[in-house]
């Protein structure tokens, strides 16, 4: 992870209040999380860091596109994704995170928000990703003429299913 060196922030450095950060994301990135369900994607992400004597409070802004395969005509398509998130750092004795609050040492020098930024990324992907959403006329045509295929009839004569319909 040291390649992702350029998303630590140095907490020590920075004086009490909001500092704008922005972040460019490749498809290099998604390269360092092993088993990454994102192959190639390209994202800008503006992050509002405001430091206060007891907790740190990040405002993610991510903003592109991901290169996925559609789900209805399995076309590559690039997938437009935008989200905000937030998340709270405290101080603690521990480091330790749970669902809302991250809790940090407060002698930490730098945090690096790249892990974050990967999580809210792949948490922002749709669970139906759809050329257009809504519209199945932008699907490959090629590939939606066999999924609009109509099964035969049930009650046409199968042999195999004669077979079958024999052994009761």
């Amino acid at each position: 992870m040291e390649s992702l060196n350029h998303f630590s922030i140095p907490i020590q450095g920075l004086k009490d209040g909001v500092h704008p950060f922005k972040f460019q994301v490749d498809p290099a990135f998604f390269q360092h999380f092993a088993e990454s369900p994102i192959e190639a994607g390209s994202f800008e992400v503006n992050l509002s860091f405001d430091k206060r004597p007891d907790m740190l409070v990040l405002d993610f802004s991510l903003n592109g596109t991901v290169r996925t395969a559609c789900d209805r005509c399995l076309t590559d398509i690039d997938l437009p994704v935008e989200d905000q998130q937030q998340l709270i750092f405290k101080y603690g004795l521990v480091e330790k995170e749970n669902a809302e609050v991250v809790y940090l040492l407060r002698d930490t020098s730098e945090l690096n928000v790249s892990k974050y930024i990967y999580e809210y990324i792949c948490l922002a992907l749709p669970m139906i990703k759809l050329c257009e959403e809504g519209n199945p006329d932008a699907c490959n045509d090629e590939m939606t003429k066999y999924l609009g295929r109509e099964e035969k009839d049930p009650d046409t004569n199968n042999p195999i299913w004669d077979q079958l319909k024999n052994l009761k």
